[in-house]
């Protein structure tokens, strides 16, 4: 089982699916009706913008450095891989064109070009977001609530009063995210110069940073529900909250082997919650 797991996520089809199920955990916190728009362009736009970095974007010496077993499966899947993703991107797009959203579709890819590529000069010592520590999280962070939260609210064409709290919530656990990967990168990162929040801070000081943000996101929903500003089911949702602190927990030293934490626990936070919220919602 977890073979086929850490499969999907090397395919990068398990992230993908945690979008589309964070979409409709946004669906139902924000009392949004479903609709099964939003969560494919969800799926389809993060396959494409994970297919890019890992797979199109591809150098399998340095990639192999820090995940030997991904950069196999993809030397051997690549070109399938790219097809699926540009087909399902491709119908993503014309989905959001329809109603009028294509450039919000687009935002998650021209990131992770700028993300990714160095485009700038060599002279500069910042080419591209990635080099720039904490920022490149906070991007990476933003994108996803954009793509996860903004989106379906376009899409429904309604405003819930939520969206601040939800949006703020969903970066939180996705910057704490983007960080715990770091954490895992350590090595591989210092050996390629790329500097990172772990190396600049530490692993322990920055494993207690992601801790806090867990706990602050924890608060960030709870507040939300305090105030009926997202539906009551978010202290079942706040449950993820509590579990990103606890990924980050398990994650005890650099020297650890934390490619399953990173790969399929901490990328499945939403698959976790959808299925969470569909037993609350089936047992209701």
């Amino acid at each position: 089982m977890g073979n086929v797991l850490l499969a999907l996520a090397y395919t990068n089809l398990w992230i993908a699916l945690s979008a589309a199920g964070e979409v409709w955990v946004t669906q139902i916190l924000l009392g949004i009706a479903w609709n099964w728009q939003a969560p494919f362009v969800a799926f389809a736009t993060m396959l494409m913008v994970y297919t890019f970095a890992k797979t199109i974007h591809f150098d399998p010496q340095a990639d192999a450095l820090n995940d030997p077993e991904r950069t196999a499966l993809l030397l051997r899947w690549r070109w399938p891989l790219i097809g699926l993703s540009t087909v399902l991107y491709i119908a993503a797009l014309s989905i959001a064109q329809g109603m009028s959203l294509a450039g919000w579709c687009l935002f998650p890819f021209a990131t992770a070009i700028l993300y990714d590529v160095k485009l700038l000069p060599t002279r500069l010592r910042y080419r591209r977001l990635k080099d720039i520590p904490g920022i490149k999280s906070v991007v990476v962070a933003f994108t996803w609530a954009v793509t996860t939260v903004w989106v379906p609210v376009l899409v429904s064409g309604s405003r819930p009063s939520g969206i601040g709290v939800l949006f703020l919530w969903n970066f939180l656990l996705w910057f704490v995210n983007t960080v715990f990967f770091d954490m895992g990168d350590m090595r591989g990162d210092r050996l390629e110069g790329t500097r990172t929040l772990p190396l600049l801070l530490g692993f322990r000081t920055c494993r207690r940073l992601l801790l806090a943000l867990a706990l602050l996101a924890a608060v960030v929903l709870w507040w939300g529900q305090s105030r009926a500003l997202v539906s009551p089911l978010a202290g079942w949702a706040n449950l993820l909250s509590l579990y990103t602190f606890a990924y980050v927990l398990a994650g005890r030293s650099e020297d650890d082997d934390l490619g399953f934490l990173c790969d399929v626990v901490a990328d499945g936070v939403f698959i976790a919650g959808a299925g969470l919220l569909a037993v609350v919602l089936w047992l209701a």
